[in-house]
């Protein structure tokens, strides 16, 4: 009776076991899916006062799984700063972008995030909208637009979600950039006044050729108006 018993319990023991180790743990490798939008809340130098927001653009969002050490997986943005991780098995994780301190105690990055739990199978939660902070030096009412036109072997036409650049007058690097839509046109908002530049990569013929690509622009003056520049011609 007692080697039944002793058997028995060794036999419920290794079940535990066996269950344990088999149980999935938070990851890919399910059907669940977490998906939202990364956006970005635009404030002049020391944060007081909120100028615009954006959706962001091929910008890296992050997920955490449970007990995990560092981010589990990154995805980018697309053009419409949509995201999403799928595949997900049920369980705990987080999602999370950088952002600039907007309290100023921190010159570093800080992190945005939430929590989401998939809790059954086949589980698709929309996290809403996900707001990242930054501070501009410049910042006005102005607007500037215009088109990519791409030409590929003597074809032209309008480029979409081609990444264009600004850069407003003083600053050493690009200030901003947004995405061309569906019908080849870009646009710039809060734009200063001043005289600053438009300008998105071209490839560089004939190939090969060094440097692979480089830039093509355009220089404006903005007066806090509506600015309309001519298509600027690239090479795809």
């Amino acid at each position: 009776m007692k080697k039944t018993t002793l058997f028995s319990i060794l036999l419920f023991l290794i079940g535990i076991f066996s269950f344990l180790s088999c149980k999935k743990q938070e990851g890919y490798g399910g059907n669940g899916a977490i998906k939202g939008v990364l956006k970005m809340k635009y404030y002049n130098s020391d944060f007081s006062t909120l100028k615009s927001e954006s959706v962001l653009q091929d910008t890296y969002i992050y997920i955490v799984f449970q007990d995990g050490k560092g981010y589990g997986d990154r995805v980018k943005t697309s053009f419409d700063g949509s995201f999403s991780f799928t595949h997900l098995q049920k369980g705990n994780y987080k999602i999370f972008a950088y952002s600039k301190d907007v309290t100023l105690i921190s010159s570093s990055d800080v992190i945005v995030s939430v929590d989401v739990k998939i809790s059954k199978n086949k589980q698709l939660i929309d996290v809403g909208d996900i707001k990242v902070s930054t501070n501009i030096s410049q910042i006005g009412n102005g607007i500037v637009r215009g088109k990519i036109l791409a030409n590929h072997l003597s074809s032209l036409y309008y480029a979409t979600n081609e990444k264009v650049y600004i850069v407003f007058q003083g600053d050493q690097t690009y200030s901003k950039y947004v995405f061309t839509d569906d019908q080849g046109e870009y646009e710039f908002t809060n734009v200063p006044v001043g005289t600053h530049k438009i300008y998105a990569y071209s490839k560089n013929l004939p190939t090969p050729a060094y440097p692979a690509y480089f830039p093509v622009e355009i220089n404006f003056n903005s007066n806090n108006d509506l600015v309309v520049l001519g298509d600027l011609q690239i090479d795809k």
